[in-house]
């Protein structure tokens, strides 16, 4: 009775002794993966604190002419763009100063763990929402009588109706819409792929550009809008219909918020996604910085560009002995008019006046950002990826005018410029930054 006591004590002793470690290692790795959490959140709000001050600095340069001729603007995105971590990583070239500076803070410092911090901008990619057809808009309600009136009950001489000429819908030249552009970049990935991937051809061959663009558009216009089929993109609805038919998934008819939607819609696999992802976005936010352009983005403004014009490009911009900073559109108009000789000035206007139709800017401003928050304690790292907005908004400067003596309350009004006189020059001034999405690890 003795032994077998022992043995069922024994027993009870190791399955008591096992579940503890295991409930201490469970305790320990929530500790560590909560201390983690605190450390991204740390990491995101200095990045918050950093795009802050860059809006202040940047809203005093641009109103003073003279800090615009003293201070480059790639100065001033300095401020958000280089990245951080915490511990401070000691430079090999560091002197004796900076090493006994940062131990000194390392000792100083209260926060346990590491965190990294990098910001990136993304104002650059166009918009895949604007490929959304909203029936409102585009089936104009010029009945009172009928709300309900559609545009399929109006005669094609109706400047009203979606296909005739006069139709402020089709005033944008569709070969610069980013229906165009998505589909001419997609034609484009996919002939390097089937070079660079002998599987892909196998994997791929039978997708076809405009279907897969019909398919995405189908996905996010409003239900109604399968009516119009203006463009060879909406007449593939019928195809883009049963294919969601087949895949037993319903679209959305509605706006993306996501890329990860896309997985949802046929044809559109994490690879396919991939090829587009660095110069199409879901955010309306489109201000292309031309010092940042890749290659696709490139061969998407200038088609006629050769690999070897493009390569002359880089080699042109990113010199490291005498870079070329394009600041202003001007810039990048002397490299290609004037420079490198891919077009004349008069053709140049005229694509990038198109572009501007289409809601397309070109500035080292930017105001749309990704923002990536990686804490790490022990074993544990959480990551926080934000994107965050700082629209910004064009404020014209009033002049001071004397208050009327009479009535305090009531100053005189601004007197409007006259005809002889410019118009006061708007400053663009960004706004505070905002959270619109965040993906957490």
């Amino acid at each position: 009775m003795v032994l077998t006591s022992i043995m069922i004590l024994t027993a009870l002793w190791g399955d008591f002794t096992f579940d503890s470690k295991i409930s201490r290692i469970k305790t320990t790795n929530v500790m560590d993966r909560t201390q983690a959490k605190f450390l991204a959140e740390s990491a995101l709000e200095l990045g918050i604190t950093r795009l802050r001050l860059y809006k202040e600095a940047y809203n005093m340069w641009s109103k003073n002419p003279d800090a615009k001729n003293a201070v480059n603007i790639q100065l001033l995105n300095q401020i958000w763009e280089l990245p951080f971590m915490y511990p401070l990583p000691l430079p090999p070239s560091a002197g004796a100063q900076v090493k006994a500076s940062i131990d000194d803070f390392a000792k100083n410092a209260i926060l346990e763990g590491e965190f990294k911090l990098s910001i990136q901008n993304i104002s650059s990619k166009l918009n895949l929402n604007s490929l959304r057809v909203d029936i409102l808009t585009k089936i104009p309600d010029i009945n009172p009588a009928n709300p309900g009136a559609a545009a399929n009950q109006l005669s094609v001489d109706d400047p009203n109706h979606p296909d005739h000429p006069d139709n402020p819908a089709n005033q944008k030249d569709p070969a610069f819409s980013v229906e165009q552009q998505l589909i001419n970049h997609l034609t484009l990935k996919f002939n390097e792929k089937k070079e660079e991937d002998e599987t892909f051809d196998d994997r791929y061959g039978s997708l076809d550009p405009i279907q897969l663009v019909a398919n995405l558009k189908y996905y996010m216009s409003d239900k109604g809008a399968n009516r119009l089929q203006n463009t060879p993109v909406e007449q593939r609805y019928p195809e883009a219909e049963q294919s969601f038919d087949e895949a037993k998934v319903s679209p959305k008819f509605g706006p993306l918020s996501s890329f990860s939607e896309m997985n949802l819609i046929p044809g559109w696999d994490e690879e396919i996604i991939n090829l587009v992802k660095d110069e199409f976005g879901v955010f309306p936010s489109v201000q292309i910085d031309l010092n940042k352009l890749t290659d696709s983005m490139l061969r998407l403004l200038i088609p006629s560009m050769s690999p070897d014009d493009v390569k002359q490009f880089f080699e042109y911009r990113d010199d490291p002995n005498t870079p070329h900073v394009f600041n202003t559109l001007d810039d990048f108009k002397n490299y290609i008019v004037r420079i490198a000789n891919l077009m004349d000035e008069t053709s140049f206007d005229d694509r990038f006046n198109k572009f501007s139709k289409q809601g397309i800017t070109f500035g080292p401003a930017p105001s749309l950002f990704k923002l990536i928050a990686e804490g790490t304690f022990n074993r544990a790292t959480y990551t926080i990826i934000a994107t965050i907005s700082m629209p910004a908004l064009n404020q014209t400067p009033v002049p001071n005018q004397p208050a009327n003596n009479n009535n305090p309350n009531n100053p005189t009004p601004p007197t409007p410029p006259q005809n002889n006189q410019p118009a006061p020059a708007q400053s663009a001034q960004l706004q505070d930054p905002r959270v619109i999405e965040i993906l957490v690890n």
